[in-house]
């Protein structure tokens, strides 16, 4: 009992786990690449954060690191990345088209279509990516509210069809018109159009 007992500091003593490995820019790619190829994310990510804190920094780890966070769902790091990476090389066509996905997969249009803008002809051939849609979305809204006789006020009417036309991949044009109608008194009436 006793000798365990002076075996687990004499073992923490020299097993320091908070030590790093140190990369030079050779090893750093090395090892960030074979992991990128065993598809293992989460030490890629724990890795390349080891990397970059030891300012070793090239535009292949941002763009693994970026792919790792594609792969584990976080989109917003994923951007981050291939954004850092995109310092490097603006018209990467890897980078750009990860970044594409980021915004598509976040929901952020108006960043999606920035680099669907930015994609070769194929890939914007492939994907049916077109810089001009003069309908690209319709919307319609109905409201009725009834009377009250308080006012003598007839029910209130309001309509509005609005629609979306995308001129370009950083352009869009919204246009909305609506109705609104209502009786007083009997004798005056509002009809009001806007646009």
């Amino acid at each position: 009992m006793y000798k365990v007992m002076l075996l687990v500091p004499f073992f923490f003593l020299t097993v320091n786990p908070t030590r790093s490995q140190e990369y030079n820019h050779h090893s750093a790619d090395s090892v960030t690449w074979d992991l990128y190829l065993k598809g293992d994310w989460d030490n890629l990510v724990k890795t390349g954060n080891t990397i970059l804190r030891q300012d070793i920094d090239f535009k292949t780890l941002q763009q693994r690191l970026g792919y790792a966070y594609f792969q584990k769902g976080n989109y917003l790091l994923s951007r981050w990345h291939y954004e850092k990476a995109l310092a490097y090389d603006r018209s990467d066509e890897t980078t750009n088209l990860y970044l594409y996905y980021t915004g598509l997969n976040m929901g952020d249009e108006s960043y999606t279509r920035f680099y669907a803008g930015k994609q070769p002809e194929a890939v914007k051939k492939e994907y049916k990516l077109h810089a001009l849609r003069l309908v690209d979305e319709v919307e319609t809204e109905y409201n009725y509210k009834t009377g009250s006789d308080m006012y003598a006020r007839s029910g209130i009417n309001f309509v509005r069809l609005g629609f979306n036309s995308q001129i370009g991949y950083r352009l869009s044009l919204y246009q909305t018109v609506s109705n609104f109608r209502q009786i007083f008194n009997s004798n005056t009436n509002v009809n009001q159009n806007g646009y």
